[in-house]
């Protein structure tokens, strides 16, 4: 092939599936807008976690850009409540320090949440789920409560992106 023909050749791919294919990336013109307040209630033993959780949590909602997190003190009414409950933390050692046997090497984290998500207009629960989340950690660094605050940071993480994933699925 000569060196025309190698530089067309791309050029011509991406045209091909520019004009051949109908696929959008992203979200659909069907995809609505609509308003969410969260509301956070900590059932837990982790009472430390409940600022850590909201802060990721309402981080995952706002990358959707179909959604808008509005506060629950604005008078503005959102489209849709969300009241997430958080139960059952428990920290657990998986292994332990080979010049401690006493001090923890590495942890296991498990986390019970329940969402419940209620159209404000009818009054309507549209969703009511409940959630179980693990994370696994290692206190590799030395820190105290290292290994705890990293699996909690993991495991809002994966609270977030569940919990917007589904209520994305039931608003359609």
């Amino acid at each position: 092939m000569n060196k025309p023909q190698k530089v067309l050749l791309p050029w011509c791919f991406i045209l091909f599936l520019q004009l051949g294919c109908k696929y959008k990336a992203g979200f659909t013109e069907e995809s609505k807008e609509f308003s969410l307040s969260l509301h956070f209630k900590n059932n837990s033993k982790a009472i430390q976690i409940t600022p850590t959780l909201k802060r990721i949590v309402k981080d995952e909602f706002f990358k959707v850009p179909n959604i808008k997190v509005i506060g629950s003190n604005i008078r503005n009414r959102a489209d849709y409540v969300v009241k997430i409950t958080l139960s059952d933390y428990r920290l657990t050692p998986e292994s332990f320090r080979t010049d401690d046997s006493i001090v923890a090497k590495s942890y296991r984290a498990r986390f019970v949440a329940r969402m419940i998500v209620v159209e404000q207009s009818g009054g309507k629960e549209i969703l009511d789920r409940n959630y179980s989340f693990t994370a696994a950690s290692s206190d590799a660094s030395g820190f105290e409560h290292q290994g705890d605050r990293q699996l909690q940071v993991s495991l809002s993480r994966d609270i977030g992106k569940r919990m917007s994933r589904d209520i994305i699925q039931s608003v359609r």
